[in-house]
């Protein structure tokens, strides 16, 4: 199941259960790495490179001037659309988890950096419960500045959370076959979502799907 299957797929789901709001909580959002991952390329590039590359048509000419391409590279890609930087980081052959799990779950996907989740996400989310609007929000396991585990703890907390909310829990710590054993390790109400499930390399989400699913399943199955 290639990019805009998965993403179609996952639409469906979402319109399905109702979803308002998705929020995604994981670290900084790499435009830096992502960035210097490009530059880095470029000195390889010949005249079909330059010709074809989704970069702007002032890059060439900053690059062979050796002038500051990389902020000018860095603020067209922040202006991007999530679909388009997924697009980009694709052409580059650069494997990027945040921008493509943003671009799979569409334009209503929110991403939170832990920070900025504790001063201004988390009450947009709690306001969200407060108009009992379905919302679907991923932590990743294994945050710079916090434990992801402990802030899906804090978010389900709460009588009337759990009718509203469906969490998931991304972590590389472990893999697809494990998530049900990881589970049982916690006594929140989160489905364990492998980063394995996401296959950047050969565009081939349907695991990353399953999982999403999987999470939304569970939020029903543990209310019977």
């Amino acid at each position: 199941m290639n990019f805009s299957e998965a993403k179609s797929n996952i639409a469906q789901l979402i319109q399905y259960v109702n979803i308002k709001h998705i929020y995604y909580i994981d670290d900084e959002d790499g435009t830096e790495e992502y960035v210097a991952k490009i530059c880095a390329k470029l000195t390889e590039f010949d005249d079909d490179d330059w010709a074809t590359t989704s970069l702007p048509n002032s890059t060439r000419e900053l690059f062979e001037l050796d002038a500051d391409y990389s902020y000018h590279i860095t603020r067209w890609f922040k202006e991007l659309p999530d679909t388009s930087k997924y697009q980009v980081l694709q052409e580059f052959e650069i494997n990027s988890v945040i921008p493509t799990i943003k671009a799979l779950l569409g334009d209503t996907c929110i991403v939170y950096t832990d920070d900025s989740w504790k001063s201004t996400g988390k009450k947009r989310f709690e306001e969200n419960i407060n108009n009992k609007e379905n919302v679907l929000i991923l932590f990743d396991k294994n945050l710079n500045r916090s434990d992801g585990i402990q802030m899906a703890e804090e978010a389900l907390a709460g009588d009337i959370t759990n009718n509203y909310v469906y969490c998931g829990i991304i972590s590389n710590s472990f893999d697809v076959a494990s998530e049900f054993e990881e589970r049982k390790k916690y006594k929140c109400d989160f489905y364990p979502i492998s980063k394995s499930r996401i296959d950047i390399s050969n565009d081939n989400y349907e695991a990353f799907v399953e999982g999403i699913k999987n999470t939304l399943w569970l939020h029903h199955i543990e209310k019977v």
